[in-house]
């Protein structure tokens, strides 16, 4: 009959929605869970303290939109009780659970904004000493790049050779590690050191 084809029509319907929903639905999870398993782990250096930074920066965007469109998929499987159509138990428990998914992230990213603010003081106390160190190694440098220039024991060519050639590869070392600090400041929002 009509009335059984138009309520099988209407139970199909409502099944199809439900069923994009839930999946929609876990997606979602599924990217609540990955945000709060991304914010786990401790920097290890600087370029990791960064990536989290502008990950937990960007990712409030992405929370905007979900909460948005876990509202709408609300609306849209409490609208099915106007036709008759109820949703089980567990797609409730999904509908709730999804809908409490950003306070749990915001509480994860509070929580790690005060480790990230303690490890980039971490940070930056042991980039200050390295460079401390580093301005020790430049004094010393300049002696050697002095003590070079006045190297003129041609009885003895190989080991002022040898000994040049150490000045040379400590100062090709050392402009390497003036890029490594200057990379680590930027992380910092720094001026990068000369």
């Amino acid at each position: 009959t009509l009335v059984s084809k138009a309520t099988t029509l209407r139970d199909t319907l409502c099944d199809h929605v439900m069923f994009t929903e839930r999946v929609r639905l876990q997606e979602i999870g599924e990217l609540y869970k990955s945000m709060l398993e991304r914010v786990k782990p401790k920097p290890k250096d600087e370029t990791e303290l960064r990536d989290l930074k502008v990950f937990i920066k960007d990712s409030n965007d992405v929370i905007l939109n979900t909460v948005d469109e876990v509202a709408e998929i609300h609306k849209r499987l409490d609208s099915l009780a106007e036709f008759g159509a109820l949703i089980s138990r567990d797609d409730s428990v999904l509908k709730w659970s999804t809908m409490l998914y950003p306070q749990t992230v915001e509480k994860a990213y509070l929580s790690k904004q005060d480790d990230i603010e303690s490890d980039q003081v971490k940070f930056l106390d042991k980039l200050n000493l390295e460079k401390d160190n580093f301005e020790h190694l430049i004094e010393k440098f300049q002696g050697d790049v002095e003590r070079s220039k006045s190297l003129n024991d041609y009885a003895n060519q190989a080991k002022v050779v040898e000994d040049i050639n150490d000045v040379v590869d400590a100062l090709a070392e050392a402009v390497l590690q003036g890029v490594n600090f200057n990379d680590r400041e930027a992380v910092f929002e720094l001026p990068p050191t000369d």
